[in-house]
């Protein structure tokens, strides 16, 4: 779609600073049913997704968020029967109202923070980037955390994502009635409170305002939002993390041994089994995650599962807090790192046990020489942690600054790339080199390997201390799009002969309802 700004429709709104957006935006769809809203702004948000290129003055995120904002304010009759809107120019509006929302939040943002804040970066992916997750890593997270949503759904997400994936799909307007969503899901099991469960009941506000800044939170572990007998759904995967986020709060025992035993899994399969050591005490039975002993290297792992505090733009404390919460994950990860390296060089040979209690204790790990060897260490998260995993060099105290910091599903997709382990060796040298003059727009590690491989990185390294610097865009991510397909075809596959296998629903059933022939 051809978006003008200077678009005539537009000019008389008068657009200036976020409450003058937001009041004339409410002025403008008060006098809308909400019906016809929902097909607007699902419309430009399925375009936006596929678009992304010649639409990128707003986000995705933004587009979701303002929609589910714009979707609450209430419709006002004003005793004329509402005239069919011009989707066209509708969407321009949309578009108009959000791209202006997005820029003079962004700025607002940015004047009031010190430059090179942790609150700075954080913020943008926090209320403007949705994680580089597609649809397969989402699902098998959700196979993975498939008892935690038992325990807080009390119903599988898991076994019933296609359902939930048909009403997120861009099949319908985004606006059902209870019929119709009960239609769609009447082979899945649920009944209408599991379902509800899904979706934040603007009646519980209480005719309080419902505020952009409190969507996350509103939002958490809901696909969309319930009116009376009616719901509006967004009509992108992106809001499973929505889903995800409300997951991971569960307890920390539970989180570091889903991520551990999933990057045990990812690492042995890329190494060799046979190389993978997990749950190795030091005789001063520190714990060290996993070790991986190669020919000439040694790598450090340590997994790092905590949540990280949200953004709240008014708090005159959140750069404390996230100081804070770095500190204890990141931080504290590649402290762990580092003092496995020196334990390792300090001590011929450097003994491993599979347990922190003396008496009962076996030694499952030995090495020798490991001074001699190139230790890597590398700390790896369950996600960006708000954009700070890809730049965490800049905040990481001088001593660990050597430490890579990655979040799983994109060391995932980097192994699956490089295919080799000297490649990987390579990769993995470069980014525990602390080179901080090449950094990614948005804070994606997977823009930091697209500069990497490309034929630009090795004729452009800047050197730290040569006020020069490198800042790479999305593009560079999107040597990713081939796995992200070839996982989701995967995760989907593997989810349909599991249902199939397990009796939730047949094979005819499935072609049925979804018009899909499984790979059996």
């Amino acid at each position: 779609m051809d978006i003008n700004r200077n678009y005539s429709d537009l000019k008389k709104f008068g657009i200036t600073d976020e409450e003058d957006i937001l009041t004339k935006a409410r002025n403008h769809y008060e006098k809308m049913p909400r019906k016809k809203r929902a097909m607007i702004f699902n419309s430009l948000i399925i375009e936006r997704y596929f678009n992304f290129q010649e639409m990128k003055e707003v986000s995705l995120k933004v587009l979701v968020h303002l929609s589910i904002l714009f979707m609450s304010y209430p419709e006002k009759n004003n005793g004329f029967k509402f005239k069919g809107p011009n989707l066209t120019i509708e969407k321009k509006i949309f578009y108009e109202f959000s791209s202006s929302f997005e820029t003079s939040m962004t700025l607002k943002h940015l004047f009031k923070t010190e430059e090179g804040s942790m609150s700075k970066r954080a913020f943008i992916n926090y209320s403007i980037d949705y994680p580089s997750l597609s649809k397969g890593d989402y699902l098998a997270l959700f196979r993975e955390y498939d008892e935690v949503s038992k325990r807080k759904y009390n119903f599988s997400i898991y076994d019933n994502y296609l359902y939930i994936a048909e009403i997120t799909g861009g099949k319908t307007s985004g606006w059902l009635n209870q019929k119709k969503l009960k239609k769609l899901i009447a082979h899945s099991g649920l009944g209408l409170n599991e379902l509800n469960s899904l979706f934040f009941d603007i009646s519980t506000l209480n005719r309080e305002e419902f505020r952009y800044s409190e969507i996350h939170t509103k939002m958490l572990g809901k696909l969309g939002v319930k009116y009376e007998q009616k719901y509006y759904i967004p009509q992108t995967w992106f809001v499973f993390e929505n889903i995800f986020n409300y997951l991971a709060e569960n307890k920390k025992v539970d989180r570091t041994e889903i991520l551990e035993e999933y990057a045990q899994r990812l690492f042995s399969d890329f190494f060799g089994g046979s190389n993978i050591n997990s749950n190795n005490y030091d005789k001063g039975r520190n714990e060290q995650d996993i070790i991986i002993i190669l020919e000439d290297t040694i790598l450090i792992i340590e997994c790092k599962s905590n949540n990280f505090t949200k953004i709240v733009d008014d708090a005159s404390n959140i750069e404390e807090k996230l100081r804070n919460t770095f500190n204890s994950t990141i931080q504290y990860g590649a402290n762990q790192c580092m003092r496995a390296e020196k334990y390792i060089i300090g001590n011929d040979p450097a003994k491993y046990y599979d347990s922190n209690k003396k008496r009962e204790r076996n030694k499952i790990l030995e090495i020798s020489k490991g001074n001699e060897k190139k230790i890597l260490k590398i700390v790896v998260l369950l996600n960006d942690y708000l954009n700070l995993a890809e730049s965490s060099n800049q905040f990481l105290e001088d001593k660990t600054k050597e430490v890579w910091v990655v979040n799983i599903f994109a060391l995932e997709k980097i192994l699956w790339n490089l295919g080799s382990i000297s490649k990987f060796i390579e990769y993995a040298s470069y980014r525990c080199s602390n080179i901080q003059t090449i950094e990614a727009v948005s804070s994606d590690e997977l823009v930091q390997f697209g500069y990497f491989i490309s034929p630009t990185f090795n004729n452009f390294i800047p050197q730290n201390d040569k006020f020069i610097a490198v800042r790479a865009g999305n593009n560079f991510a999107n040597w990713a799009s081939e796995y992200e397909w070839i996982k989701d075809c995967k995760e989907f596959n593997y989810w349909i002969n599991y249902q199939i296998a397990k009796g939730n629903c047949s094979k005819k059933q499935i072609e049925k309802d979804f018009n899909i022939k499984p790979k059996l």
